[in-house]
């Protein structure tokens, strides 16, 4: 809400309802990651819209997705010099028990997915 008042970034949430409380070390995870993921969009990317999914399908899974509008970057030359914020993020996807997928194109925004089981 406080970045949304700021008009200089939007960030559109949509979240399934029926979502439980999980475990805490996995709520706080998935917690960092988005932290990290905003942070990231707001000091890099340029961005004006941020788009945050999390949904619960078939009572069995946790889906996040998270999208930017912003400058994005080429992922390949990041891949051999990651820095710590995208290895801090895989490395929670692993303690959540998922895999992340992230994907990024020069001018075209970034991307971040993870599915994980609930406990």
């Amino acid at each position: 809400n406080n970045i949304n008042a700021s008009k200089a970034i939007q960030i559109h949430c949509e979240c399934d309802e029926a979502i439980p409380r999980f475990d805490k070390i996995k709520e706080l995870m998935l917690y960092r990651i988005i932290q990290e993921l905003i942070n990231n969009s707001l000091k890099h990317a340029q961005a004006k819209n941020l788009y945050l999914s999390v949904q619960y399908p078939e009572k069995k899974s946790i889906f996040f997705s998270y999208k930017d509008d912003g400058k994005g970057f080429n992922l390949e030359k990041t891949e051999k010099n990651k820095g710590l914020g995208l290895k801090n993020m895989e490395s929670r996807s692993d303690i959540l028990g998922g895999k992340a997928k992230f994907t990024s194109k020069e001018n075209e925004g970034v991307q971040f997915e993870v599915e994980f089981l609930m406990d």
